[in-house]
C-alpha cells in the first residue's frame, strides 16, 4: 500500500515538475572594482519552448553594461533585441521556431564592476511561452543571484569571443501587402551567428550585373522598401557580425531589363573597343620603332 500510496504522490506531482522552467545567471562572483566580467542569462525546461520575455534589472549604482554579445544564443528570431530600456533595466523579447529546451544561453552581458559594493540581478515580468502550437504560458521562477563587487579583488578583463565565422547563410524574400507600406514591394531577411552576434545588415539595389560594385550599400532593417519597384534590379543583402564577418546574398531582378537597356553590356563594349585601341596603337608603335 505504501508504494502504491508513493507512486501516486509522484504521478500528481510529476505534472508540477515538468511545467515549469527556470531562469538563472551564470557569472563570476565576487569580482574587483573596474573588473570587466561576463554574465549569461539561462534558461531551463524540460519542455519544448519557442517564446521568451523579461526585463533583467541590475544595481546601476555598481555596475555598467559595456556590451550584450547575442551569439551562442538559443534565440533565433528577436522580436525586441536585448537593449538598455533605463539605466539599470534590459529588456528582451525573443521567439525559436520549433522550439529549443534544456539549458540554454539567452544572452550574455559584459558588465563593468564601477563600485564596491553588494547588488542584486534579477529577473522581472519573466515569461516563457510553450512550442505547443497554441503558445500557453508556462508556469516560470527566477533564480537570482547577488553580486559582490570589492576594493581588495585585482580588477580583471574580460575575454572577447573569437569568432571567424561568416554569419549563417540565409534566403531573403522580395514581397509586397496591400497593408503594408502602401501596397510597395519590400525586402525580408534575417540570419543568425551563434558566436559573436549580428550587429548590422546592409542593402544594394544595382541595375549593372557587372559593375554593381559602383553603388553604395545602405544600412537597413528588414523588412525594407525598395527603391526600384520595377523590380529591374538586383538585390544584394549583407549581413554584418559583431566581429567584422560579413556575408553576401543576392536576388536576382524578377524583370530584368533588356539587353539593350542594360549599361553594363554597353560599358563592357566600350572597354573591349578600348582594350581593341590601345593593342592597336602599341602594335603601330613596335612596328615603327623596329
Amino acid at each position: 500500500m505504501k508504494n502504491l500510496f508513493y507512486q501516486t504522490i509522484i504521478l500528481f506531482l510529476l505534472p508540477i515538475m515538468v511545467l515549469s522552467a527556470e531562469y538563472s545567471f551564470k557569472s563570476i562572483n565576487p569580482v574587483g572594482v573596474g573588473s570587466e566580467f561576463p554574465l549569461t542569462l539561462q534558461i531551463s525546461s524540460e519542455n519544448n519552448i519557442n517564446a521568451v520575455e523579461g526585463k533583467l534589472t541590475f544595481p546601476s549604482d555598481l555596475l555598467d553594461v559595456k556590451e550584450i554579445i547575442l551569439g551562442k544564443s538559443s534565440i533565433n528570431f528577436w522580436v525586441e533585441e536585448p537593449n538598455l530600456e533605463s539605466p539599470n533595466t534590459i529588456f528582451f523579447s525573443g521567439i525559436t521556431p520549433g522550439g529549443f529546451k534544456s539549458d540554454s544561453n539567452i544572452f550574455t552581458i559584459i558588465f563593468k564592476a564601477k563600485n564596491a559594493g553588494v547588488g542584486g540581478i534579477d529577473l522581472l515580468g519573466a515569461k516563457v511561452l510553450l512550442n505547443d502550437g497554441e503558445g500557453t504560458e508556462e508556469k516560470t521562477t527566477v533564480k537570482k543571484i547577488v553580486i559582490e563587487v570589492r576594493n581588495d579583488i585585482t580588477p580583471t578583463v574580460a575575454e572577447g569571443i573569437v569568432d571567424n565565422e561568416l554569419p549563417e547563410s540565409f534566403r531573403p524574400e522580395v514581397g509586397r501587402s496591400l497593408s503594408l507600406f502602401e501596397g510597395k514591394w519590400f525586402v525580408a531577411f534575417s540570419t543568425q551567428d551563434k558566436n559573436s552576434g549580428i550587429k548590422s545588415y546592409y542593402v544594394k539595389e544595382s541595375r549593372q550585373r557587372v559593375f554593381s560594385f559602383l553603388d553604395s550599400y545602405l544600412e537597413a532593417e528588414s523588412p525594407y522598401i525598395l527603391s526600384n519597384q520595377d523590380l529591374s534590379s538586383y538585390i544584394y543583402i549583407k549581413a554584418v557580425d559583431n566581429a567584422g564577418n560579413e556575408r553576401v546574398e543576392k536576388i536576382s531582378p524578377r524583370y530584368p531589363l533588356p539587353w539593350y537597356q542594360n549599361s553594363s553590356y554597353w560599358i563592357t563594349i566600350l572597354l573591349i573597343f578600348l582594350v581593341l585601341w590601345l593593342i592597336k596603337k602599341w602594335q603601330k608603335k613596335q612596328i615603327k620603332q623596329e
